[in-house]
């Protein structure tokens, strides 16, 4: 019997080959329960960009400002 290392999680990343009954136990309520239209890009979700342009902003200022202060006062 061949061992194979499948996955990096915890519980099953070296299963028997041949012997995938576990992995199929574990997950056969996800499977049962996937929907090919909740499997795509979530396009309800809020605008962020705007907030962190200006955050980022922000802080180049900040950045520049520590910049010219420190190199005219030493």
């Amino acid at each position: 019997m061949k061992i194979v290392s499948i996955d990096m999680d915890m519980d099953d990343h070296y299963i028997q080959e041949g012997g995938n009954d576990d992995l199929k136990a574990k997950y056969e309520e996800d499977m049962n329960n996937f929907k090919v239209e909740n499997a795509g890009i979530n396009r309800d979700r809020g605008c962020t960009d705007i907030l962190c342009l200006l955050l980022l902003w922000a802080f180049i200022g900040a950045m520049g400002y520590a910049t010219v202060y420190g190199y005219q006062n030493g």
